[in-house]
């Protein structure tokens, strides 16, 4: 199971130093095909997106999150952080654990 990133090319850049292939990608008619390319690769285990381009691509997102096969989609902040509305990644910890970080 392989790891995959698809977002701007800064984030993209960042995951594949440490070791993580990706795709970037500037319009959601790019990212549309790069997300349906990702879904079909059986090597991907888990498809990191980041929020932006899950937002402008929301339909192709949930066509992913529906199949039976197919990789986790796990949506992460771009350069300009967490969108408006999201709830951080510490936030996430301390509702899981109970516990204030």
């Amino acid at each position: 199971m392989n790891y995959y990133v698809i977002g701007d090319s800064s984030t993209v850049m960042g995951f594949q130093l440490a070791g993580v292939s990706g795709e970037p990608v500037e319009d959601p008619s790019h990212a549309e095909d790069a997300l349906r390319a990702a879904a079909e690769d059986p090597n991907i285990g888990i498809l990191m997106v980041t929020e932006r381009i899950a937002e402008e691509n929301r339909s192709v997102i949930q066509d992913i999150h529906a199949r039976e096969t197919g990789p986790v989609v796990v949506e992460i902040p771009g350069p300009e952080g967490t969108l408006p509305g999201r709830r951080n990644l510490i936030d996430l910890i301390q509702e899981a654990l109970g516990i204030r970080l």
